[in-house]
C-alpha cells in the first residue's frame, strides 16, 4: 500500500477504492501509526495507546481496502498456514474489539 494513502487513514480521510464500498471507517478521534512489528493506535479524545502486533495490522490493512473481514481471514490464514476458522474468530474478535473501543466505526 502507498504510504500516502495509509497516512490519509490515519487522518481519518477516506481513499478507499470506489469498486470497493468502505465498511469501516476510522473514528475521527484516532491516529494510526504503522511500523515493522505492526500498529499503534492512538485514541486522542481518551489519551489512551493501543498496540497491536503484526497479524493485527494486516487484519487493520486489509479491512481499510475495503475488504470483507472475511476476505482478510483468508488472506490471514493462508499467509500465516492456520486454519481459516482460527483466522475468521481472530479477525472477528479483533474487528469487535475495535468498534467496542471506538477506534472504528461500521459504516
Amino acid at each position: 500500500m502507498n504510504i500516502a494513502k495509509l497516512l490519509r487513514f490515519r487522518s481519518g480521510e477516506k481513499d478507499f477504492p470506489p469498486q470497493a464500498p468502505a465498511l469501516f471507517r476510522v473514528s475521527p478521534f484516532v491516529r494510526a501509526s504503522a511500523h515493522d512489528d505492526g500498529l499503534a493506535l492512538l485514541h486522542i479524545q481518551r489519551g489512551q495507546v493501543f498496540v497491536c502486533n503484526r497479524t493485527a495490522a494486516r487484519m487493520w490493512r486489509g479491512l481499510f481496502e475495503g475488504r470483507q473481514p472475511e476476505d482478510v481471514a483468508s488472506e490471514i490464514s493462508r499467509h500465516y498456514g492456520v486454519e481459516r476458522e482460527i483466522a475468521q474468530r481472530h479477525t472477528s474478535s479483533f474487528v469487535s474489539e475495535l468498534e467496542r473501543r471506538g477506534l472504528i466505526i461500521r459504516t
